[in-house]
């Protein structure tokens, strides 16, 4: 079955003509988004590979949308993270985090304590909570 949203993502990343990036090396993921592209003739280049042995670190937007708390896989993988927020040269973050973050050998954290690591060791210093209906939004800029 595949996700509504990838076929939005799809036209919303070729219209604002930016590159998606996956994350996980999801070849599943990965394939049925470049069938998508191929079909929707879209434009956009599609970067397969981690977060953290991606070479570019400089970004207009980065969508976290439910994807860092995969991050929390112990604490080695969560230094890697702050590692990569260190390195992340970005003008506008949007996170969303489940209200609890279950990390792998250590304490669990509150989504808003993670967001504030990443204020702490990145690049943006302001945020704002997001309406959502579901999970906490937040955008950092």
């Amino acid at each position: 079955m595949i996700k509504k949203e990838w076929k939005e993502l799809t036209g919303i990343t070729n219209t604002l003509a930016h590159d998606l990036s996956l994350d996980e090396n999801n070849s599943t993921f990965a394939y049925m988004i470049n069938k998508l592209k191929n079909i929707n003739q879209n434009t956009f280049n599609i970067i397969d590979q981690s977060l953290f042995s991606m070479k570019e670190k400089k970004f207009d937007i980065v969508l976290g949308l439910n994807v860092y708390q995969h991050f929390m896989k112990g604490k080695s993988k969560m230094k890697q993270f702050i590692n990569y927020i260190k390195t992340l040269k970005v003008k506008e973050h949007f996170i969303q985090v489940p209200e609890y973050l279950k990390i792998e050998d250590s304490d669990d954290i509150m989504s808003l304590d993670f967001i504030t690591m990443i204020i702490k060791y990145g690049n943006l210093k302001n945020m704002i909570e997001l309406p959502s209906k579901s999970r906490k939004m937040y955008k950092l800029f």
